[in-house]
């Protein structure tokens, strides 16, 4: 039975998870800390959501599976491009709709980037209709809310391998 994971800072450290790159209360980083230079981690995924419950959430289960992602939580699109800049990001989860902008904002923000990480989206309606507009327009899948651990882990961990494949063909191609 896995271990349960604290929120407290120091707990992070001993748990062999690996640390979220904002602090555990869920809290964006700022314009400073995203120029502090280069992270680079092929597992590193974006966090665009107002809702510091489901950053938390996402961060529990992406931290806590065998390839420990990590995520960076942002608050505006303009700081997810300043961070694709100096970062390698293969995924980026954003909501739906977003204040100012929507996901096709964010779309189009990833596809100016050299090495474009891929967009899921998140909605707490069951909507056909995102899912196929997410599809076609290059985005790369759909989380539903309430979020479901394996679901997640498996959408993003799908990404990931698609991203990280992507970038192989773009280096060697």
């Amino acid at each position: 039975m896995p271990k349960a994971i604290s929120s407290h800072p120091r707990s992070w450290a001993h748990s062999g998870v690996p640390a979220p790159c904002a602090g555990p209360d869920g809290a964006a980083l700022s314009d400073a800390a995203l120029s502090q230079g280069p992270r680079t981690s092929p597992l590193c995924v974006v966090l665009l959501h107002a809702s510091r419950e489901d950053v938390h959430f996402l961060r529990r289960i992406l931290a806590y599976n065998a390839r420990g992602f990590q995520t960076l939580r942002v608050a505006r699109i303009e700081q997810v491009k300043r961070l694709l800049a100096d970062h390698d990001v293969s995924a980026v989860i954003c909501e739906r709709d977003l204040h100012p902008g929507t996901w096709l904002d964010v779309l189009a923000a990833l596809e100016a980037a050299p090495n474009p990480p891929l967009l899921i989206v998140t909605s707490s309606h069951v909507e056909e209709e995102l899912w196929a507009d997410v599809i076609h327009r290059g985005g790369f899948d759909i989380l539903m809310k309430p979020f479901e651990a394996e679901e997640v882990l498996r959408v993003v961990g799908s990404a990931s391998r698609a991203w990280e494949q992507g970038r192989t063909q773009r280096a060697h191609g």
